[in-house]
Parts: structure tokens; C-alpha cells; sequence
């Protein structure tokens, strides 16, 4: 009887145990999501500071995605406003060379662009800068870049934008704990 006891005891336990962490786990991911889309909102903003014309070009498109150097970003879609949520990794001296803090702002004009980066991602590990492969494009700005069809990349910096934006050894991936 005195097992059994102590054994219902340590059941009760880990039950509760457990739920205290489900809670906790979803507390975190759900602040840590509001920290994405609040970084988003930021840069986004930061943006149409630095580039006004931006700002029309965004909001005409099938959607955008915006990664910080600092952690995770957010692919949000024009079309119904959802967002997912995604990560960059750079590899070797790409985008995050120096240290330096910075966001990308990632422009899709079309769904076909959008989608194909949803799906499968980008891994631009091997490419050189916009500049070496592809006219700048988009809105007419010197901080813009097009780096694959459809698509629009500012880099943000404490100084702006950057011209001419590098996204060698960058690849860019679904963050699986967030979504």
C-alpha cells in the first residue's frame, strides 16, 4: 500500500510537472514570435525611411520575408496575412562578414517566387553578389538588389541600406519550433 502511494505521488508529479512546461514552452514561443514580427515591423519601417518607393512595392506584392542577423525572421504572405517563420544561416563570409548586425528585407513580387521560397528555400552558399548575376532591379533604388526572379533583397544597416546587397553562403530554412 505504501508503494502504491508513493507511487500515484510521483505520478501526480510528473503531471504536473509536465503541464507546467507545456505552458512555459508555449509562453516562450509565442514571446518569441512577437519579438520576430515587432523586429519585422522595425525594419520594415526602417525601410521605407531609407526608400520610400519601398513601401508601394511591398505592398503590391504577393509578400515578403524579413531575417535579422541576430535570429530568426518571418515570411508573411500579402494575401491572407500569415506568417512563418524561418531562419538564415550564413556560412563562411557571406552576408554576416565583420559582425555586423543587419536585416534583410526580401520582397516577392509574385506568389511564384513566394512560394518557391517557402517550399524550398534558398541556398545561395554558391553565388556571388546581385551585381555579378543580375541587374539591379525593383523599385529603382541604388540599395536594391535582385538576386532570383521575383524577387527584391535590401540589406538594412545602422548606416541604411546597403547597395548591392552579397548573399553568398547565405540559406535560408523553415524554423520547424516556431511554426
Amino acid at each position: 500500500m505504501k508503494h502504491l502511494i508513493v507511487l500515484l505521488f510521483a505520478t501526480a508529479l510528473l503531471a504536473i510537472s509536465a503541464t507546467g512546461h507545456t505552458s512555459e514552452d508555449k509562453g516562450s514561443k509565442d514571446a518569441k514570435r512577437q519579438q520576430i514580427l515587432s523586429t519585422s515591423q522595425s525594419s520594415l519601417q526602417q525601410l521605407y525611411a531609407a526608400e520610400p518607393a519601398a513601401r508601394a512595392e511591398v505592398e503590391s506584392s504577393a509578400g515578403y520575408a524579413v531575417f535579422s542577423s541576430n535570429g530568426p525572421g518571418t515570411l508573411h504572405y500579402n494575401s491572407d496575412g500569415k506568417d512563418l517563420y524561418m531562419k538564415m544561416i550564413s556560412a563562411g563570409s557571406g552576408m554576416g562578414m565583420g559582425g555586423e548586425a543587419f536585416n534583410i528585407v526580401l520582397i516577392f513580387r509574385d506568389a511564384k517566387a513566394l512560394d518557391n521560397f517557402k517550399d524550398v528555400g534558398w541556398d545561395v552558399s554558391g553565388q556571388t553578389s546581385p551585381a555579378d548575376d543580375a541587374p539591379t532591379t525593383g523599385v529603382g533604388v541604388s540599395g536594391a538588389a535582385s538576386v532570383l526572379p521575383g524577387t527584391t533583397v535590401y540589406k538594412l544597416t545602422a548606416n541604411g541600406v546597403q547597395d548591392n546587397p552579397s548573399l553568398k553562403g547565405v540559406k535560408f530554412i523553415m524554423e520547424e519550433k516556431l511554426n
